[in-house]
């Protein structure tokens, strides 16, 4: 009893010690294999200095804007930064975007585009979500001439109840410095890079044998979603399901024993043609009943007659 109280304490004792190792392991694995995949895809595409310009100019921006969103729709300044806020997540996320589709080799809508300039200038111009981000980046320069005026004229620290913080204007400086030269310096590098890449011969669509793959890897994750939807399955299963039910409906109802025993149908069978043929051996025919004789009475029932008698008298004497 000792030693079983005692293996389990040190039991107990283990998995609390080393609980909390291990969740720090697993997670920097998983942190270490994001940022590996994240680096080499970044390293290997044409447009890594495009995403690196965009992320050293825009992510101050927001970490800046995001320190004011307590005095929002309380400070002309705050309200400002809030804008720039959404657009720079949109100029960081569209980067990533752009960069991803260029060094994705199974994308189906460029699998006839095989070079950087294909890919590069094929997304600027046919794709839907740049398409909605040049109308962004119009507001983005609207939005950032509005913020230059209202930095000259001091409104940025107006207010009806004085709320604004004493480092409004010094982050609105910031935020207007970094968004004029993401303004000159982005579409500046963006235009280098499409000018380097027309001497670029590099293949970046995958072969056949990987798109197939691809596309069989979709399908089997498409399966296993719709297998494990129990509210609406498949139509596969439920067409089979519904021939299973018409089978068993237009089969013929089961035979049972006494004991409630389901009686094989072939059996059953066999029973009644056995029964049936007995039954027909042991029936005795009309015609032949009618051809039966009498029957024969015994020796003492049977009449004499006197001739017999003397007959049988003469012989003895």
């Amino acid at each position: 009893m000792a030693a079983i109280l005692c293996n389990g304490i040190g039991s107990c004792c283990e998995c609390v010690c080393t609980a909390p190792f291990k969740l720090c392991d697993s997670g920097c694995r998983g942190c270490s294999k994001a940022c590996s995949s994240l680096c080499n895809g970044l390293c290997g595409s044409p447009l890594s200095v495009f995403v690196i310009v965009t992320v050293a100019t825009q992510l101050p921006v927001a970490i800046v804007s995001a320190m004011e969103l307590g005095s929002v729709f309380r400070c002309q300044g705050s309200d400002w930064l809030l804008g720039t806020l959404l657009v720079a997540i949109v100029h960081i996320s569209v980067a990533f975007y752009l960069s991803y589709r260029v060094t994705n080799g199974t994308d189906e809508k460029l699998r006839d585009r095989h070079t950087s300039w294909e890919r590069i200038s094929f997304l600027l111009c046919h794709d839907p979500f740049f398409a909605i981000y040049i109308l962004i980046y119009l507001f983005f320069i609207a939005w950032l001439c509005v913020g230059s005026v209202w930095s000259i004229q001091d409104k940025m620290d107006t207010s009806t109840t004085n709320v604004c913080g004493n480092d409004i204007e010094s982050n609105v400086g910031i935020v207007l410095g970094l968004d004029w030269a993401y303004f000159f310096i982005g579409p500046s590098v963006l235009s280098c890079i499409l000018c380097c890449t027309c001497f670029s011969k590099k293949d970046y669509a995958a072969t056949d044998a990987e798109f197939a793959a691809a596309a069989a890897a979709a399908a089997a994750n498409n399966n296993n979603n719709n297998a494990n939807d129990i509210e609406s399955p498949p139509n596969d299963s439920l067409s089979s399901q519904s021939d299973s039910k018409t089978k068993e409906a237009s089969k013929p109802p089961r035979t049972y024993s006494v004991d409630g025993v389901p009686i094989d149908d072939n059996d059953n069978q066999d029973r009644k043609s056995s029964i049936s043929s007995s039954n027909a051996a042991s029936a005795i025919p009309e015609v032949l009943a009618k051809e039966i004789p009498p029957p024969v009475l015994p020796p003492s029932t049977a009449p004499h007659s006197s001739v017999d008698d003397a007959d049988v008298k003469a012989t003895v004497y």
